[in-house]
């Protein structure tokens, strides 16, 4: 599993929700670099060195940008770059659907609602062929287009403010199975600060923590950060860390 580095792009806010081994939670608002140790890279299959460009010492390299689905896989793929043309393209659509990616632990709605970047190189040494994958850091989030502004909606860009915030608890099921993991969420705005209804776009482990955040989420009131009334409903991109020390 490979992970997803989005550049300079920062979450706005994120919710981190804390248990400690015996189960007693405290919810607060930072976002700890402790995370990060859920983001590793556990390995990928890589594509086969066509026979034919070996033996002809033909190397090469292959950019893919694609976005991701809910389980990690991506979406959406296209080869924007294949040089010498043509050569390497067929490998890499073989395998690359099959790829699995967690989000930037540092940038999740980046991560979700931008399209990556990942290089594959093919190359000859000795004699013999070797793919290498750019590693994690070189994937950068773009837009179709190139553009890098990412298409997702926070408080801050939204100039909405918690008037109620959620009132999250660490599951006693995932303290027990001694677990911790992010969920990145889609949440449902109405004009009168309610929330309608949450979208989990990405949760890992999957589906553990989403019906916490469900129920929570259904008592949580927004306002404008100006205090006028909203006028509209809006749609923002949140994301819950949940961390077991």
């Amino acid at each position: 599993m490979l992970v997803l580095s989005s550049g300079s792009y920062a979450a706005d806010t994120s919710f981190h929700v804390i248990a400690s081994k015996a189960g007693v939670p405290v919810a607060t608002t930072d976002y700890l670099a402790a995370m990060r140790k859920q983001s590793r890279n556990i390995g990928v299959v890589l594509p086969v060195y066509p026979a034919h460009a070996l033996a002809n010492g033909v190397q090469g390299e292959v950019t893919v940008e694609f976005g991701l689905n809910e389980n990690g896989s991506p979406k959406d793929i296209q080869i924007t770059k294949s040089e010498p043309s043509g050569i390497f393209t067929n490998n890499v659509y073989e395998v690359f659907a099959d790829w699995s990616f967690l989000p930037d632990i540092d940038h999740l709605c980046a991560s979700l609602f931008g399209r990556a970047q990942q290089q594959i190189f093919f190359k000859i040494e000795n004699g013999l062929p070797k793919v290498i994958i750019s590693p994690v850091t070189d994937i950068k989030l773009v837009q179709p287009g190139g553009s890098a502004k990412p298409q997702f909606a926070t408080l801050q860009s939204a100039n909405l403010r918690y008037k109620l915030p959620p009132k999250l608890r660490f599951p006693s099921a995932a303290v027990n199975a001694g677990k911790s993991g992010f969920v990145v969420s889609r949440i449902h705005i109405q004009p009168n600060g309610n929330v309608s209804h949450v979208t989990h776009q990405f949760a890992y482990p999957n589906r553990i923590f989403n019906p916490e955040i469900t129920a929570a989420m259904k008592n949580a009131i927004y306002a404008t950060t100006d205090g006028k009334p909203l006028k509209s409903s809006h749609v923002i991109c949140q994301d819950f860390i949940f961390e077991l020390r």
